[in-house]
């Protein structure tokens, strides 16, 4: 009420009650709960919100008011009764009891006729008459008072206050001393142009507008588990750096997806509408939780793009302002037609590949589609034939053993066998190898077979046993892993073209035995489950033994995982082109059949099936499948790895929408409706819906950024307002309506509105004009002038000052220590240091907040991983909201737990570590004026100077005496210490940083 009073005070012309202004805040706080727009709560069939109410005769003729005559008004006469009278308006019970002050208004207001307007907000963006620039809208209410502009700051006071109003970041001392010795008149103008167009002004911005859309990294309720939702940040930064339009910004992210041919980037935009909470636990009800999104999505559009309270409008009509409960369920259709699972996991339905993956991915998919083995064949005549030849060649084959019953493979007595490891290796009466005795970490196998003929390669079997653990084929837990196979022959290798296994664990197939590294590998999971497996290894071309003649296999454990040495095997060789292997002609069912008809009498299909199958193994087409199968496999590695999105989708029909009588979810009797636009709300013909179709989120999204619509541009004037003077014109940012504050200024609010919405809704233009305004440019101390007549600085005498955001907070730390990593924008949410164990309670599934590396530690506050029920602590400190709901506002507190978290978090304290290695290259004498200088841009007072030596004194003595301390304090972070420094000398100047980074100043704009 104190502010309320200040208000009128500084308002209230001399003569004259403005009904706006002045009486009706009085009667939307204390009448219209009964007496309003709530056709259902209203009492004695009387509105006070409208003039016929408040004039309509009541009935033996009472009338509220009579314009002029406050003693016949039935409404004054009971505001002047006594307070304890039973009568008395508003009733005592309700706890409204009107001041002296506001009594006498309403009694002034009625004498003075008792005139109506509409709703300041409501009424269309008029550009004043004759009204100036910011300045002299400003100027002329200042005069009124007595009062004009306070001086232009200092410089060092300008360049820091634009670099945290338009970056969110301190300057660096080389930008003020060039803004300082700067005398030229465009001076000021291009720091203000080099700043906007700076790539951190999207990420400033971006801070503000997550909050209002409540921007977050996990789904809220419940589990609250991760949504992949990054990308929809990485647009908004790119928004505010691109400056484009608001009426674009605004379309696209509410009807992105139903743009005509939408871009990657509408798509993208369009994930706004996935933003709001949701839930995975089993029990929720389906039903109830679409209600909980729909309600949701009006208050959240409504709020951000209106600054209206629509929401209140979801059980019963609106209290305070026209809207009616069919308005907001009419807004919730328009929502309905957003394809989603109202409770259980959202998946992602938008893949998003940089450009250097997207060219990837173009030149991996028209490989795969131009180097089939068709179009192989169909450009090599000579290939075709020969693969048509060795097609006959494997078809008699296969035939022969089919008629022989017999086996491609032959089991081989083998001639040696050496562990270079020392194992024993002793054949069995199968000529299987067991190993026992010594179990080296690594070991090799080598093995000379004998033979005879042409040899194709040969065939490896993992066996198991009793003696082995867990009766396995392996020496270490169960399970071996095989990292490389090599065969050779009179002393020379031979190539191994292909490898297949009849098992393969996940992430170790038997074709890394082929690619010589020692980290890879083929393993078969024997730890999990035991059998037998068997693997075969076909040469590139084949070795002829002649009549007798011998060849050596090498079986190779290099694995990390030590011992994982295979205990029991056997080898055999094939002189077959395309053995199985099982050894007889592995071959589907269909195939087999067509495989036993003539060549001649087969049909076209069964001609494609038998060509189809052998060409999957004909050695000469191995080079050609092992190219498309890298390429697949490249190309499945890509699309596993790319950034994904939640967007909207269209469904082909939207669900249903009715008016929920109370809110009740339950209910199933309420009248359905039809997207439709507030009624009490103007809108150009251009903006009416069609009544022979469904209105769409686009139609919404249009009117919302129409020129009839007074909202909007009002509502984002406002907000930019605040940004740069910490106030809005309007006080209340989230609500314009009957239950906001009138602006103290509103000329200059419906000049800015119109100046943005006459740019072609120019965001960057608008942020221009205002920090180019002397209001701007003032000082923000107060004078005791300013101080007796604008207290509250509600005339904007002076410029404001106050602490900056949290995510600023951190990243001025970073950025004086030159920690900051800022050269990239965009990407995935990161973690960075965190309290242990402050996520113990997250359950299903329980969760562990794993800091990130390297640059991750280091990005800024934007990017920080944003879970709802657990925020970061150290942003929670410095008020950041949760983002379960629309943030129009951050509070702004201050206490002791801000202190501790910029002295104890581990990304402080590493940041004061390193800002500390900045001053300790200093002369030890500068040391305190140039940590103060590089930290604040200005020399410290004899004062401050004082105080900062002495406690640099008393450290450097108190780690000298320690060092032990100074080197635990040196281990905090992940950047390494400094060297070449001594550690009490480096743990002094890291008291001194962490005591000029916990400083107001620091952590201010002023």
């Amino acid at each position: 009420m104190k502010r309320f009073l200040i208000f009128l005070a500084l308002t209230s012309p001399v003569f004259g009650v403005d009904f706006n202004r002045d009486i009706r805040p009085i009667l939307s706080d204390k009448c219209f709960a009964c007496h309003g727009f709530d056709e259902k709560e209203r009492k004695a069939d009387l509105r006070l919100d409208t003039k016929e109410g408040a004039f309509a005769d009541l009935g033996d003729g009472v009338f509220a008011l009579v314009p002029g005559k406050p003693e016949e008004s039935e409404a004054w006469l009971r505001i002047d009764l006594d307070a304890d009278d039973e009568d008395v308006m508003p009733p005592k019970k309700f706890h409204k009891e009107l001041t002296p002050e506001e009594k006498s208004l309403i009694k002034q207001w009625i004498k003075e006729g008792a005139e109506y307007e509409t709703h300041w907000s409501y009424k269309p963006v008029q550009r004043p008459d004759g009204a100036g620039k910011i300045d002299g809208i400003l100027e002329k209410r200042l005069v009124e008072k007595g009062l004009g502009f306070s001086p232009q700051a200092d410089k060092i006071t300008l360049a820091r206050r634009l670099h945290f109003d338009l970056l969110g970041l301190p300057p660096t001392p080389g930008v003020v001393e060039a803004f300082a010795n700067d005398d030229s008149p465009q001076a000021y103008e291009k720091l203000v142009d080099e700043l906007l167009a700076n790539p951190a002004f999207g990420e400033r911005m971006a801070v503000f507008w997550l909050d209002l859309v409540r921007y977050a990294d996990t789904i809220g309720y419940h589990s609250d588990t991760t949504m992949e939702v990054s990308a929809y940040r990485d647009y908004v930064i790119r928004a505010f750096n691109e400056n484009k339009p608001y009426d674009q910004f605004t379309i696209e992210q509410l009807a992105g997806d139903l743009l005509p041919n939408p871009t990657l980037e509408q798509k993208v935009a369009s994930g706004y509408n996935r933003l709001l909470q949701t839930t995975e636990e089993g029990g929720a009800q389906a039903a109830e939780y679409m209600v909980i999104h729909a309600a949701d999505r009006v208050r959240n559009v409504s709020e951000v793009w209106l600054g209206s309270t629509i929401g209140c409008a979801q059980c019963h009509d609106h209290k305070y302002d026209p809207f009616s409960q069919r308005d907001f369920y009419s807004l919730a259709a328009f929502f309905a037609d957003v394809k989603e699972k109202p409770i259980g996991k959202r998946v992602p339905n938008l893949k998003l590949p940089s450009p250097e993956q997207e060219k990837r991915i173009a030149e991996l998919r028209k490989n795969l589609e131009e180097k089939t083995v068709g179009k192989l064949k169909a450009s090599n005549a000579d290939l075709a034939q020969k693969l048509a030849d060795a097609q006959a060649k494997w078809e008699a084959e296969a035939l022969a053993i089919l008629e022989k019953g017999g086996d491609a493979w032959v089991i081989v007595d083998p001639v040696s066998i050496k562990s270079a490891g020392g194992q024993t290796l002793k054949k069995q009466e199968d000529f299987s190898v067991l190993a026992s005795g010594k179990n080296p970490a690594k070991d090799n196998y080598v093995v000379t077979l004998k033979g005879s003929g042409k040899v194709h390669g040969f065939r490896l079997e993992a066996l198991t046993h009793d003696s082995l653990v867990n009766k396995s084929s392996s020496r270490a837990n169960g399970n071996f892993v095989l990292t490389g196979v090599s065969a050779k022959h009179e002393g020379k290798p031979v190539r191994i073209a292909s490898a297949k296994a009849d098992f393969e664990q996940a992430n170790y197939p038997v074709n890394n035995t082929l690619d010589g590294k020692g980290n890879t590998g083929w393993a078969i999971d024997g730890h999990n489950q035991v059998a037998n497996r068997v693997a075969m290894f076909l040469f590139e071309a084949p070795i002829d033994l002649g009549e007798s003649g011998t060849f050596t296999v090498e079986l190779q454990h290099q694995s990390g995982f030590a011992k994982h040495n295979i205990g029991r095997f056997r080898l055999s060789t094939t002189d077959s082109q395309n053995p199985t292997l099982s050894g007889g002609p592995d071959v589907p069912p269909n195939v087999l059949a067509a495989l036993k008809i003539e060549p001649g009498l087969r049909d076209p299909n069964q001609k494609k099936l038998v060509a189809d199958h052998y060409q999957s193994t004909a050695p000469l087409l191995a080079d050609a499948r092992k190219n498309l199968d890298e390429w697949k496999k490249e190309l499945d590695g890509i699309e596993k790895s790319l950034q994904t999105m939640l967007v909207s989708e269209p469904l082909p029909q939207p669900r249903m929408t009715r008016i929920l009588d109370r809110g009740n979810w339950l209910d199933k009797n309420g009248e359905v409706v039809q997207p439709a636009l507030p009624a009490f709300l103007p809108k150009d013909a251009e903006n009416e819906i069609p009544e022979d179709r469904r209105g769409t989120r686009l139609d919404l999204a249009r009117w919302i950024m129409a020129e009839s619509n007074p909202l909007t541009a009002r509502t984002f004037a406002n907000r930019m307002w605040k940004l740069f003077f910490g106030a809005g014109i309007s006080r209340d940012l989230g609500d314009l309506g009957g239950q906001g504050q009138p602006p103290t200024h509103p000329e200059l609010l419906d000049f800015l509105a119109a100046e943005f919405r006459e740019s072609g809704w120019n965001v960057k233009a608008l942020v221009k004009q205002i920090v180019m305004s002397e209001a701007y440019r003032q000082v923000s101390t107060v004078s005791p002038a300013a101080q007796k007549a604008d207290p509250g600085n509600q005339l904007f005498s002076r410029q404001g000052r106050w602490r900056i955001e949290a995510e600023f907070v951190r990243d001025s730390a970073l950025r004086i220590s030159e920690l900051l990593f800022d050269e990239k924008l965009g990407g995935k949410s990161v973690k960075p240091y965190q309290p242990a164990g402050y996520w113990q309670h997250l359950n299903f599934p329980k969760r562990k907040w794993i800091p990130g590396k390297g640059e991750e530690l280091y990005r800024r506050g934007v990017y920080t991983f944003w879970c709802r029920t657990f925020p970061h602590p150290a942003m929670v400190a410095f008020d950041a909201p949760s983002r379960e709901e629309c943030t129009a506002e951050r509070p702004r507190s201050n206490i002791p737990q801000q202190a501790l978290v910029l002295l104890n978090d581990p990304v402080f304290v590493e940041a004061s570590r390193k800002f500390g290695e900045r001053i300790a290259k200093l002369p030890e004498n500068e040391r305190v004026a140039g940590a103060w200088k590089m930290a604040l841009s200005r020399e410290p007072t004899a004062e401050e100077a004082k105080i900062l030596n002495e406690l640099y004194a008393s450290q450097k003595a108190r780690y000298a005496a320690d060092e032990a301390a100074a080197n635990e304090l040196l281990k905090i972070g992940e950047s390494p210490a400094p060297s070449g420094i001594p550690a009490s000398e480096a743990a002094a100047c890291t008291s001194l940083a962490r005591a000029i980074i916990n400083a107001y100043e620091t952590t201010s704009r002023f």
